[in-house]
């Protein structure tokens, strides 16, 4: 099975560009949770609900591309 994606571009250029960085974001959502559920079995050391959504933050920017945002 072959599947093929095309775009007009530069009509297109947004669509292409999330095409093009789909894998890097879905690595980076399946980190986030495979963190989380380590978090939440394993226990860890946020003192407050802030602190979490932080660090939540913190990682999925530093594991997207500088441009996704």
């Amino acid at each position: 099975m072959k599947a093929t994606l095309e775009f007009n571009l530069p009509e297109d250029q947004e669509e292409h560009r999330i095409c093009l960085d789909a894998p890097m974001a879905r690595l980076a959502v399946s980190e986030l949770l495979n963190d989380l559920r380590n978090w939440r079995k394993h226990g860890h050391t946020f003192t407050t609900p802030d602190a979490v959504i932080d660090q939540v933050r913190q990682q999925l920017l530093d594991s997207l591309p500088p441009d996704y945002t």
